[in-house]
């Protein structure tokens, strides 16, 4: 196999099988913040889900995070990821996000379905709730590499309705089990730069330098904009909230210099991060920030 479509592989396979009252840390606790979702918001490291997420001479070696509390329902969670670094802004976070969770059918770990349904039986949903963010649709996707390698051109133009369903039965548990929350669906955090160009390698080590650079047709770009307009529509179709998080983050993504980046590459050597491709410790604190602020 060519050596560029092997690098372009192993990234778009790593990210389709993973893939409020506002307060401060000097104020009292918000209310109740309840999260689902999957590998993004859970951030495992490399050692609790076991290799297949890097490549060698990556996360494994020189910046694997520390291994966090897992879930209620016992799915591995990092150290560094969004719902611990919401707790340090003031909230009171139940993080029930799994890696390769899906919204709609059977997951390898826990999907959207049990998330929702432990939250309830164990009583994190109820009348306090105060937010709830909700990010599915990278593992219900059923192709990131599209129909048509070249133009990245695809058939499906929606998740399916699986997806459709798992979002809206479990949109309307989580109402009724939290009436007073605010509902929101939150797009994924841009991976590829605006152009379309995706950056596998980051080795630069003196946080300087754009790393290789490597634009095949921009097909990790369209999946991502397939994957977040669905989220979309998921979330005006069930009149919920709706956070822009790829818009917000689009100069942030795996092209940009180390200081300014929050998804790191399939190789990484830059940055602090648990995982290949998925957020960096850096990006997990701004993107807290970002909810706080705008979600919340």
């Amino acid at each position: 196999m060519h050596p560029v479509k092997k690098i372009l592989g192993a990234v778009v396979a790593t990210f389709a099988s993973l893939t409020l009252t506002a307060t401060h840390a000097n104020a009292a606790p918000a209310s109740n913040v309840v999260m689902f979702g999957d590998s993004f918001f859970a951030n495992p490291t490399y050692a609790q889900v076991g290799g297949v997420q890097a490549m060698p001479g990556s996360s494994e070696i020189f910046y694997q995070g520390q291994p966090g509390a897992p879930s209620p329902q016992g799915c591995p969670q990092g150290q560094s990821n969004i719902g611990n670094e919401l707790k340090t802004l003031g909230h009171n976070v139940v993080n029930m996000a799994c890696s390769s969770a899906k919204a709609g059918g059977e997951s390898q770990r826990s999907n959207m379905y049990s998330q929702v349904g432990h939250a309830i039986d164990t009583n994190a949903l109820n009348a306090s709730t105060g937010n709830v963010l909700i990010q599915f649709g990278a593992n219900d996707a059923p192709s990131l590499m599209m129909d048509n390698p070249v133009t990245g051109a695809s058939s499906d133009l929606i998740l399916g309705e699986d997806y459709a369903r798992g979002m809206r039965d479990n949109i309307n548990r989580i109402r009724q089990a939290a009436p007073n929350a605010k509902i929101t669906v939150v797009s994924y955090p841009a991976v590829s730069a605006p152009n379309g160009a995706l950056c596998p390698v980051r080795t630069d080590i003196n946080n300087s330098g754009p790393g290789f650079n490597l634009d095949y047709l921009a097909t990790v770009h369209n999946a991502e904009k397939f994957i977040n307009s669905n989220m979309y529509q998921a979330a005006r179709d069930n009149g919920v909230d709706f956070y822009d998080l790829n818009g917000a983050t689009k100069y942030n993504n795996m092209c940009a210099k180390n200081s300014d980046r929050y998804i790191a590459g399939a190789i990484e050597t830059g940055v602090p991060h648990n995982l290949s491709i998925h957020i960096t410790h850096k990006g997990n604190s701004e993107i807290a920030r970002l909810l706080d602020s705008s979600a919340m």
